[in-house]
């Protein structure tokens, strides 16, 4: 996740291109906000401690939990999308730290309902070297997905909004980056 950046005496170094979203998110006047995680390094205990506490108590079903569990390979975490009622606990396990299957879900009356993910979060293989998060952008909650390509000096972010009934379709901003300055951004 580092590019190489060509000096005028030829010499080429390797610097990570600045964290565009962390950037949007510090400044106030962007209308972008980033969501905090919800339960870090989800257990049984967490989880059964997290739903006990809801207003009304979350009923967990047997079978989420050990679904949830079920990746012992990884630490998880759970992140709500604000503004809503939907969750997903999902980690990261290997050497280029890919995302694991989630669980997503959303909480009706006190009640578990499994629920799908953004639709670029659940591409075989597409979870790898990124960070997923949740936030929201002038108010309206999305799901963010970035991460670098290292080849060219791209930082890349996807964004799918929320409908109410589920995620739209991603939109991506391409920031370029020549020498440590951005150049170009490209939306899609």
């Amino acid at each position: 996740m580092q590019y190489r950046n060509l000096h005028r005496n030829g010499k080429v170094s390797t610097k990570t291109p600045p964290d565009v979203l962390a950037q949007l998110v510090a400044t106030a006047s962007t209308g972008i906000t980033g969501a905090t995680t919800t339960v870090e390094d989800v257990t049984p205990e967490k989880l059964v401690e997290w739903a006990k506490a809801g207003t009304p108590p979350v009923s967990l079903p047997s079978e989420l939990v050990e679904q949830i569990i079920g990746n012992t390979d990884t630490i998880q975490d759970m992140n709500h999308l604000p503004g809503t009622n939907f969750y997903v606990v999902n980690g990261t396990a290997g050497s280029l730290s890919c995302y694991q299957p989630g669980v997503y879900f959303r909480i009706e009356n006190g009640q578990v309902v499994n629920a799908k993910g953004p639709d670029n979060w659940l591409e075989e293989g597409s979870g790898c070297q990124v960070i997923r998060s949740f936030g929201t952008i002038d108010s309206v909650p999305v799901a963010f997905e970035k991460g670098y390509n290292g080849e060219d000096s791209d930082y890349v972010l996807n964004i799918s909004p929320w409908t109410g009934a589920g995620f739209g379709p991603a939109c991506t901003a391409t920031f370029q980056f020549e020498n440590g300055r951005l150049s170009h951004v490209t939306v899609k």
